[in-house]
């Protein structure tokens, strides 16, 4: 009891003392334990107009951060046991697979194949399935391999978004938001067709659209929010509609110095295409 009263009356001394603190001081300090902190959940730090002026403060502020930095093994050890979030898409990939008879899923920023894994604890996949999975080049040694190791023939790696932009299923999962373009741009400007979408962990504002710092895996790196009516109007525009929609309970967007923007949930959809 004594110590429940103690942190409540400390939490009230913070709330009574932090309108009395200047600005500038309450920044500094956010932006101090922001850079200082090392941890692979995803911490979000202002609000920029694009990537360049987000890419601009990270270079004033550490010096040392160089872009998006994952171990791409480590994530795959860690990532075998699915998030609720995680059940959609399985069940999605599961159906389109075994009961639709489709047999190309290309998987944009799939890891060392994470996703391939993991889905694969839950189903047999056919023996003729092609999982493509397009990756930065470090990524793409790291999971031929593993999955050379493993004897994996189902799963294959490259590093051009032109060589699954022909694959039936077109499968994203909390990497769209990493790209400076949107998800409709980028679909257009590598020319995808596929018959389905399976997008995962996308953070939607449902107010403004917005870059911000995603500081995680001891690296900083801009990252794109797009409002949730822009995103959902300009896939409608590139030829998809919804088939499917669910919330990534597990993942929230706080964002250090700008409360405003806080939302409790990331997204997850599955489209289809429609002709235009």
């Amino acid at each position: 009891m004594a110590l429940c009263e103690n942190g409540r009356t400390f939490r009230a001394l913070k709330d009574l003392v932090r309108p009395l603190i200047p600005p500038t001081v309450l920044k500094a300090r956010a932006e101090r334990d922001f850079f200082s902190e090392k941890t692979w959940y995803a911490r979000h730090l202002g609000k920029f107009k694009s990537f360049a002026d987000a890419n601009a403060y990270i270079r004033k502020n550490n010096l040392l951060a160089d872009g998006y930095v994952l171990n791409h093994e480590n994530w795959l050890a860690e990532r075998m046991r699915l998030s609720t979030h995680d059940y959609p898409p399985l069940f999605w990939i599961g159906k389109l697979v075994l009961h639709n008879g489709l047999r190309t899923i290309g998987d944009f920023g799939g890891s060392a194949g994470v996703s391939y894994y993991a889905f694969k604890n839950y189903f047999d996949f056919p023996p003729d399935l092609m999982w493509v999975v397009c990756e930065m080049p470090e990524a793409v040694e790291t999971g031929e391999r593993i999955a050379k190791e493993r004897g994996e023939f189902r799963l294959s790696f490259v590093n051009s978004p032109a060589a699954i932009a022909d694959s039936q299923i077109f499968h994203a999962a909390g990497v769209l938001h990493y790209l400076e373009k949107t998800p409709a741009q980028l679909l257009t400007e590598i020319g995808v067709k596929s018959k389905y979408l399976v997008f995962n962990k996308i953070p939607l504002s449902q107010k403004e659209s917005f870059v911000t710092i995603e500081g995680g895996g001891y690296g900083f790196y801009p990252c794109r929010i797009q409002g949730a009516p822009n995103f959902i109007s300009e896939m409608r525009a590139s030829g998809y509609e919804i088939l499917d929609r669910w919330k990534c309970l597990e993942l929230r967007m706080d964002v250090v110095l700008h409360p405003e923007l806080t939302f409790p949930y990331y997204q997850g959809f599955v489209f289809s295409r429609f002709e235009k």
